[in-house]
């Protein structure tokens, strides 16, 4: 099933790429069609995830849900409607328009981020690693989430290197590259879906290991 993930994503960058400009850019625009269908995702995952806490099975679902839940914000831009710019943008800090107490409110809600994220990073880290290379078919998939989150930013901060390879297959490089990004980050929520779906049914089963090894997960647990 994860397999199917991909194709759809090249797919999708093909067609918008076929569309008109004016119509790519409506779907792809800040809280277009295709933002929130990601933020949906996360959010849809976060639930999940809170799910499973309230079920007892997972020991760290709740840093998880977390976490999860403020990707899906941030896909939303939800901070901006209290700030008066996104609270990761370092401009926000020395900025002489942000008044002093709303850097605080912000650097502490960073800050818990922050540590919930190093915090969870710690604990689970290593098991992730060792179900990984077990090839375990959630970490796999978590694992592509988190290569999606990595491709997407550096599309999003780094484009200029992949323009010429852009203009292999566009006229339009810049254009061709925000919809590859956007497409790239609807992929996140799905491979995590995948993922918990991989290990809340088949977590501790021997047989959803691609090489058959013997592991027991605890990345989400």
């Amino acid at each position: 099933m994860f397999v199917a993930v991909m194709p759809t994503v090249i797919v999708c960058i093909a067609v918008m790429n076929l569309l008109s400009t004016d119509l790519a850019i409506t779907l792809v625009k800040e809280n277009g069609p295709v933002e929130t269908l990601s933020a949906a995702g996360y959010l849809f995952a976060a639930f999940l995830l809170f799910l499973e806490v309230w079920r007892g099975r997972m020991r760290d679902g709740f840093s998880a849900g977390l976490l999860v839940t403020m990707l899906g914000l941030r896909e939303l831009d939800f901070h901006t409607r209290f700030t008066t710019m996104g609270i990761f943008k370092t401009r926000y800090y020395i900025s002489d328009q942000v008044p002093g107490g709303e850097k605080i409110i912000g650097f502490l809600i960073v800050m818990l981020i922050f540590v919930v994220a190093i915090r969870y990073g710690k604990r689970n880290i290593i098991p992730f690693w060792n179900a990984l290379r077990s090839d375990r078919m959630y970490a796999i998939t978590l694992g592509l989430s988190l290569g999606c989150i990595v491709a997407s930013k550096m599309l999003d901060s780094f484009s200029w290197p992949f323009e010429p390879l852009a203009a292999c297959f566009s006229n339009e490089p810049k254009h061709f590259l925000r919809v590859a990004e956007e497409s790239l980050e609807l992929a996140i929520p799905l491979y995590l879906l995948l993922s918990i779906h991989y290990f809340t049914h088949l977590g501790g089963d021997s047989k959803q290991c691609v090489n058959k090894k013997q592991f027991l997960p605890s990345t989400f647990m």
